[in-house]
């Protein structure tokens, strides 16, 4: 539901915020100093006001997270609870705090946070209690700015300044180093060379390299960029000047107007070779480092995509999976099936045995399913204990020995946790079937398989159901 009422003292009032919302379902609501209020949804916070407006409160920390709940201290700062620890904003910058910082468990089980009487925070886990004594301190460290550790042409360092440098072919590598010791916050390099570009370029690499820059002053600056929160630090710069190439010089073409007509042919031949000898080896060094770049950023839209622990597709990636499946089948006329399974009792298996047992149980569980799947359907990671596995081409209720099979190979054999210890798995499944004729909204689909979900938990556990 997207509607808050209001109490004034003698009536009630509802005010609604299902279109402001596109009808996500608040999840918490308190009330901000401003006098308006503070929303969560599971996919973004927001400010409620008055007249059913709503304004999203973006940040590169909350996209992509699954939020639970939210907070306004007396000093104004927003505690925002998230699946995978709490972020912080002051006003001006976000900070994050998870388990490299000393919290309990990144988990905050939706219960948010708590302020005392003495300005101190305490954050809620379910892994227990973190106290945070001085809040203020996470805003004390800004982000340090890189060092250029070294600027070198050819084989040798790059003099800096305004003599000119003669020109040569030979690539100009900067070399980057970054003295940021926070331990857990990650961030990346924000390089330009003004002179070619005056854009900003991003890159994990501790190294950036221009191949045959031509004449002219440059100025090489570089920053630092935190990736969780966007920050970015001063930048610093180098400063260095090359000379045109001597073929573009005045003495050469006095040279060549007071040459003969032979010689001048000849010198123009020559001057055509090595000019082209120059556009192959910069044509080859630029495929060679654009198909590394390529290779680089593959692999980082990969890792963005998959969970960490089990290697399976994240939640992200599998609402783009549902999607395109719904897509798929408004053009082809073929329906899909869309599987929700959660794990039995998963938290008296961390409980009981601990959480790397639990994680034993996560990634087995997880190596099983896309043992039992085809080449072409998906396995994700939705959360927790959760899964989702989609199956194109699937007709229901005909093919539903399709998902009886991996109920069975989920119970299978008992998962080894270690020390020679076994444990017998279950799940719930819930099991939704996607045709032309249903409402192409992934949200809603995944919505009728997890009530099925719930049906089957409250039917006893280990066993499917299905939505109408």
């Amino acid at each position: 539901m997207s509607d808050v009422r209001r109490f004034d003292g003698r009536d009630w009032e509802t005010r609604s915020y299902d279109a402001a919302l596109g009808g996500a379902e608040i999840l918490s609501l308190v009330c901000a100093r401003d006098g308006n209020l503070i929303a969560t949804t599971h996919d973004g916070v927001w400010r409620l006001q008055h007249g059913g407006h709503a304004t999203r409160i973006d940040a590169p920390v909350l996209r992509d997270r699954y939020i639970l709940n939210a907070r306004e201290d007396s000093r104004g700062w927003l505690w925002v609870a998230l699946d995978v620890g709490f972020a912080v904003w002051n006003g001006r910058h976000w900070r994050t705090l998870d388990q490299t910082q000393g919290l309990a468990w990144n988990d905050s089980n939706g219960r948010g946070t708590y302020e005392d009487r003495d300005g101190s925070i305490w954050l809620i886990t379910s892994n227990g209690l973190s106290h945070v004594l001085h809040p203020e301190r996470l805003f004390a460290s800004a982000l340090r700015q890189p060092v250029i550790e070294e600027a070198l042409r050819g084989n040798g360092p790059l003099p800096v300044g305004d003599a000119p440098l003669p020109w040569r072919a030979d690539q100009i590598v900067f070399r980057l180093a970054h003295l940021q010791f926070d331990q857990g916050r990650s961030w990346h390099y924000r390089f330009r060379l003004l002179g070619v570009d005056d854009e900003w370029n991003d890159t994990v690499q501790p190294e950036v390299r221009y191949a045959a820059l031509p004449g002219g002053r440059y100025r090489f600056q570089v920053a630092a960029v935190d990736n969780a929160t966007g920050e970015q630090s001063a930048p610093v710069e180098l400063a260095f000047t090359i000379a045109p190439p001597w073929w573009r010089s005045v003495p050469f073409y006095v040279l060549c107007a007071l040459g003969v007509a032979g010689a001048f042919v000849a010198l123009h031949r020559l001057r055509l070779r090595a000019h082209r000898a120059r556009e192959d080896k910069l044509t080859a060094l630029v495929r060679e480092r654009t198909h590394e770049l390529e290779q680089s950023r593959e692999e980082m839209r990969l890792r963005a995509l998959k969970d960490g622990l089990t290697q399976c597709w994240n939640r992200v990636a599998m609402m783009d999976i549902v999607e395109r499946e719904i897509e798929k089948c408004a053009r082809s006329g073929a329906g899909f099936a869309l599987v929700l399974l959660d794990l039995d009792y998963f938290k008296r298996v961390n409980d009981t045995h601990g959480h790397l047992a639990g994680d034993a149980v996560l990634v087995e569980t997880a190596r099983r399913l896309r043992a039992a799947v085809r080449p072409y359907d998906a396995v994700g990671r939705y959360g927790g204990e959760e899964f989702v596995v989609v199956l194109p081409g699937l007709n229901l209720p005909a093919d539903t020995s399709r998902i009886d099979a991996l109920r069975a190979v989920v119970r299978g054999e008992p998962v080894d946790i270690g020390d020679g210890n076994t444990l017998a798995v279950t799940a719930s499944f819930g099991v939704v079937a996607f045709t032309p004729g249903t409402p192409p909204d992934p949200v809603a689909l995944l919505g009728r398989a997890d009530e099925a979900l719930y049906r089957s938990k409250h039917a006893g556990r280990d066993r499917i159901s299905y939505a109408d």
